[in-house]
């Protein structure tokens, strides 16, 4: 079966109907997006959440939500250079004369294993160190909660957002398997 659904410029009622859209994905669905007029933009987020509707099988789906959350919050910190790092130390670090060059390295367990010291990047995705923000950051009024993040906020239950938050250093194929222990309809 198909569901076309129709966009205008107001993008708030496609926002409200997106749990009624999981819903239909779940009895067989598949969506299309149509636009009323040219005038309308065109939202990248909103073309990301019917590919996610029109993915077939949870794993798949999970693994969807995962990147797109992932590629918003690492956009985020780009963009506006939260952490302001020069000479590979970050603000709040460089501010205390702290040995520690960011919030991957830690005085008990040391520099995170994931952490690619030639890149200087993390070698996994992890959605809770993305959305970890330093109490330097928290100050100038920095916050990240998976409810700002549309694609986390909309997709997953209360209990998987909370594994959001609590999965420290684990792997991207480790959340979603925890994500899929959780009984849900997809």
């Amino acid at each position: 079966m198909k569901k076309v659904i129709i966009l205008g410029n107001d993008t708030t009622i496609f926002y409200k109907k997106i749990r009624f859209y999981r819903f239909l994905k779940f009895l067989g669905y598949h969506f299309e997006l149509k636009y009323k007029d040219d005038s309308v933009k065109k939202s990248e987020e909103i073309n990301n959440i019917i590919k996610i509707l029109n993915t077939k099988g949870r794993k798949n789906t999970y693994s969807l939500i995962y990147d797109y959350a992932c590629d918003v919050l690492d956009q985020e910190f780009v963009c506006h250079n939260l952490c302001d790092f020069k000479n590979d130390r970050c603000a709040s670090k460089r501010n205390k004369n702290s040995k520690h060059h960011s919030c991957c390295e830690g005085t008990k367990r040391g520099l995170c294993k994931h952490f690619d010291k030639k890149t200087k990047r993390c070698g996994i995705k992890s959605i809770a160190c993305k959305l970890f923000v330093c109490p330097y950051l928290m100050k100038k009024g920095v916050k990240y909660r998976v409810n700002k993040v549309v694609y986390l906020k909309y997709f997953l239950s209360f209990r998987q957002k909370t594994i959001c938050y609590a999965s420290f250093f684990e792997d991207k194929d480790q959340v979603i398997k925890k994500f899929m222990n959780i009984f849900r309809w997809y």
